[in-house]
């Protein structure tokens, strides 16, 4: 979980980074950002659930609440899947 989240500080850094790039290359490295964040997102949470066990699925504790958080973040500005897609649309224009 700590690799994870390690992993989603660095792409979102980098991403930051390119925002004075080319549209091409913002839009690549915002869209690898979203995906690897939302990836992150998504087992960090369903590792917390499952460490909880069936308590953590509760609304005892805050991790069903960070859970859902995290499941409406992914599709927020589009799936995960929607930004490894247009990624991968954008590698293959740039390649052109």
């Amino acid at each position: 979980m700590a690799v994870e989240l390690q992993q989603a500080i660095a792409i979102t850094s980098m991403a930051s980074s390119e925002l004075d790039s080319s549209p091409t290359d913002r839009s690549k490295a915002v869209s690898a950002a979203k995906w690897r964040v939302g990836k992150a997102c998504r087992f960090v949470g369903q590792s917390a659930i499952q460490i909880h066990g069936g308590i953590g699925t509760t609304a005892e504790l805050p991790v069903s609440r960070y859970f859902k958080r995290t499941a409406a973040f992914e599709n927020r500005f589009g799936s995960s899947d929607h930004h490894l897609q247009r990624y991968i649309g954008l590698m293959r224009e740039s390649d052109a």
